[in-house]
């Protein structure tokens, strides 16, 4: 008799223990799902910035040949300068 007892109570125990353990287990499943969602808007931003930032950059050659540019422009404006001090 005390192992029917004891098989019911255990029966009536796990049945609201079973709904909390399901409760539980759903809530952690959305809480992972909303960590996935937030985690893939950042792997796209980053993508986003990386793709951005490619875009702007310049190579060395570009670099190079902008500084080119300005200086004979420099020495141009200086040898005028340098001939109109020699006047």
């Amino acid at each position: 008799m005390n192992d029917v007892f004891a098989f019911q109570m255990f029966e009536w125990m796990w049945i609201p223990l079973s709904g909390l353990i399901g409760w539980f287990v759903r809530r952690l499943d959305k809480r992972l799902d909303s960590l996935q969602a937030d985690t893939a808007k950042a792997e796209d931003k980053t993508d986003a910035l990386k793709f951005e930032v490619a875009r702007h950059y310049v190579t060395r050659r570009e670099h190079l040949d902008a500084i080119h540019r300005i200086d004979t422009k420099l020495d141009r404006i200086l040898d005028k300068f340098d001939q109109k001090r020699d006047k």
